[in-house]
């Protein structure tokens, strides 16, 4: 039996590599599930599940958020779950006690390398549909934004990032500006120290709405 496997969404990879995770004891799950909650959610489950049968960990961590409610109903038969009180990824990368702006677009390294993102698929759908339909689409997808955000931290040099951001609102004729993320809170959760912003789940009990909502209601408060 293993002390802990952890399962995060691949654009944390170079953050938890950072943080000296062991790869050997981490599943990650590609970033494309947060299109439909639904299908994350199952998605985690059997990732859990696997978990349990391969490794048999007395914990298993989630590197997820909310994330829509994609965690919400989720258990482990033998181990405890322990996630973060956070919306998202972008929650965990900005650090605790930082909010997200719902007009900004963020990216992070892990972001541009494994996410798609509304400039990729227009690049995707231009050589498919042409250049009219593409850039419709694109456009659409990035309705009420007003600027891309590049999330810098220690795990990656963020230059060639700020490049590909860059890129991006250009074509989308948006701001861009750069943040200094903070990875304490990413920290905690995979190396176990504490619970502040943490749920803890024993086994054989769900993830709940309750959770977050008690987390929302002492933010609002403190």
């Amino acid at each position: 039996m293993m002390d802990r496997l952890i399962i995060a969404c691949e654009v944390l990879r170079y953050e938890l590599e950072y943080l000296g995770v062991n790869s050997a004891k981490c599943l990650f799950l590609p970033q494309g599930l947060h299109q439909s909650p639904s299908e994350l959610g199952l998605e985690l489950q059997k990732a859990i599940k696997k978990a349990e049968n391969d490794w048999n960990p007395r914990m298993v961590v989630l590197a997820y958020g909310r994330c829509g409610g994609g965690v919400i109903g989720l258990q482990a038969a033998k181990a405890v779950l322990r996630l973060p009180l956070a919306d998202d990824c972008i929650s965990l990368l900005l650090g605790e006690g930082k909010k997200t702006n719902a007009e900004t677009y963020y990216l992070s390294a892990g972001w541009v390398d494994f996410a798609s993102d509304p400039y990729r698929q227009y690049l995707k759908l231009r050589d498919i549909y042409g250049e009219e339909d593409a850039n419709w689409c694109s456009r659409e997808m990035m309705k009420g934004y007003k600027r891309i955000c590049l999330i810098r931290n220690e795990a990656r040099e963020a230059e060639n990032y700020w490049k590909y951001a860059g890129e991006m609102a250009g074509f989308f004729f948006l701001q861009t500006l750069q943040v200094d993320g903070n990875l304490n809170w990413l920290r905690r959760l995979v190396k176990g120290s504490g619970w502040k912003n943490l749920i803890k789940v024993p086994p054989g009990m769900p993830v709940r709405e309750e959770h977050f909502q008690i987390a929302d209601e002492h933010r609002r408060r403190f």
